[in-house]
């Protein structure tokens, strides 16, 4: 254009007002000759070639951007819908509450199976007998007792027939003594029975709890991993360049 210009001027085409202006009759009174107006279309003409691409590219800036913010804004509604419904908040947690609550139940079902093969274990030593489980000062001296009283039988037997009035007093001591025994013995077998019984179900009981936490694990990190694929969408939608 100002080159144009300059050579509108070296013809002596352009007419000036009063203080140096152009003339008040607007752009055609200013020329002197149709050559004169054939530069100055050529003038226009040039502008127009300027004018025209900033427009467009404009135009398409502004669709590009409206476009964009569309995107961005339906891939936040889809994540705030997402959080709304699952109750979810942070959508890149990958343990939180809910994964330590799934390793404090391995962990205690772990001891409880531990605990229930050590009453298992204890119930069978205690039907067996054994003094080292069974801390019982009367089962000790029941035991004592009726050791004591079949020896003295073994005694009097080489001697004396299953008749004799001594031998049948102590045969019934013996059986009396027998009978006292087994129903202490009884009472201990009873109390680790009923041991056994809270361990194993304490085991079970966490067993359940632990599947069910498990699946709701699974299924909380199944919703995380929706949830980040709507997060990358909205980082994506968001980081789109404008394209030139």
């Amino acid at each position: 254009i100002a080159d144009v210009t300059a050579d509108l001027f070296s013809h002596g085409t352009l007419l000036f007002g009063r203080g140096g202006d152009l003339g008040a009759g607007g752009i055609g009174p200013c020329f002197a000759a149709p050559a004169d107006r054939a530069h100055m279309r050529l003038a226009v003409g040039l502008d127009q070639q300027i004018v025209d691409p900033v427009k467009e590219r404009i135009a398409r800036y502004t669709t590009q951007l409206e476009t964009l913010r569309g995107n961005v804004e339906s891939a936040q509604a889809k994540v705030a819908e997402f959080r709304q419904r699952t109750g979810l908040i942070d959508l890149r947690e990958t343990s939180g509450t809910e994964g330590t609550r799934l390793q404090d139940l391995e962990r205690r079902l772990t001891e409880a199976s531990a605990k229930r093969q050590e009453m298992e274990l204890r119930l069978r030593r205690v039907r067996q007998g054994d003094a080292a489980v069974i801390s019982s000062p009367l089962v000790q001296s029941l035991k004592s007792q009726l050791q004591t009283k079949e020896a003295q039988a073994s005694e009097l037997g080489e001697t004396l027939g299953p008749r004799h009035p001594d031998m049948v007093a102590l045969n019934a001591e013996r059986t009396q003594l027998r009978q006292q025994l087994d129903r202490e013995m009884q009472v201990h077998v009873d109390s680790a029975r009923a041991e056994l019984d809270a361990a194993s179900s304490v085991e079970s009981e966490l067993k359940r709890d632990l599947a069910e936490q498990r699946a709701k694990v699974l299924s909380t990190r199944k919703l995380q991993d929706e949830g980040s694929r709507l997060l990358q969408a909205l980082g994506g939608a968001a980081a789109v360049p404008l394209i030139t």
